[in-house]
C-alpha cells in the first residue's frame, strides 16, 4: 500500500515554488496540506492521478505547518486544511476548495482552470472578490 504521508511529501518535493509556476504562464492549483489531517492523507492518491493527467496545469503542494509556507498560509487566508487555491494562467485567484472535497469536484475545477473557463464550483471567502 502507498504511504500517503510519503506520497504528500513527494509531490510537495518535486512542485514548482509558487514564483515559478505562477511565471509559466499557466494555471496552477496551489495544495495547502498537514501532516495529521486525515483528508489530506485520503486525497493523497487522487491528487497525484489529478497531477498526471493535467500536465497543463502547476500543482504547488505545501506542507501548511511548514515555517517556510508562513506567508502563503497568511496570504491565501488559510483556515481549513486540505485548503486548493485554483489560479488562473493570469495568476488571479480563480476559487478556492476547503476540506474534504470529493476527486470529482478538484477534477471538474481543473478541467475548466485548463480551458480559461469559470470554476463550476463557487471560491468561499477569496480575496478579490473571486466566484
Amino acid at each position: 500500500p502507498i504511504n500517503p504521508l510519503k506520497l504528500l511529501a513527494e509531490m510537495e518535493a518535486r512542485s514548482p515554488t509558487l514564483p515559478d509556476a505562477l511565471a509559466s504562464g499557466s494555471p496552477t492549483l496551489v495544495e495547502f496540506y498537514a501532516p495529521w489531517c486525515v483528508s489530506c492523507r485520503e486525497s493523497a492518491p487522487a491528487m497525484m492521478r489529478l497531477e498526471r493527467r493535467f500536465t497543463g496545469v502547476n500543482f504547488v503542494v505545501c506542507n501548511a505547518e511548514d515555517p517556510r509556507y508562513a506567508e502563503l498560509v497568511r496570504l491565501f487566508g488559510v483556515d481549513g486544511i486540505p485548503h486548493y487555491a485554483l489560479l488562473d494562467k493570469s495568476s488571479k485567484l480563480a476559487g478556492t476548495l476547503v476540506g474534504e472535497v470529493p476527486e470529482s469536484v478538484v477534477e471538474s475545477s481543473l478541467v475548466a482552470l485548463a480551458a480559461d473557463r469559470p470554476l463550476p464550483y463557487g471560491a468561499e471567502g477569496a480575496p478579490g472578490g473571486a466566484k
